[in-house]
């Protein structure tokens, strides 16, 4: 997928690996953030976004 500009949104993107979170980083208008705690993420992510658009996008990897 690939990312379109829209000025002041937040972009998420986590990365799962089932049944385990892999990593997740949060762009924007703020410092990048990165991490591997969903707990983290959550956090992170509703300081970072509050107020403003948010976009997340999620890659699954999956072993078949």
């Amino acid at each position: 997928m690939t990312k379109s500009k829209i000025d002041g949104a937040t972009w998420a993107t986590v990365t799962l690996a089932m049944p385990q979170l892999v990593e997740w980083q949060i762009e924007g208008d703020t410092t990048p953030q990165a991490g591997r705690s969903l707990r983290e993420f959550v956090v992170a992510l509703a300081s970072a976004s509050e107020g403003r658009e948010t976009v997340v996008r999620m890659n699954l990897v999956l072993s078949l």
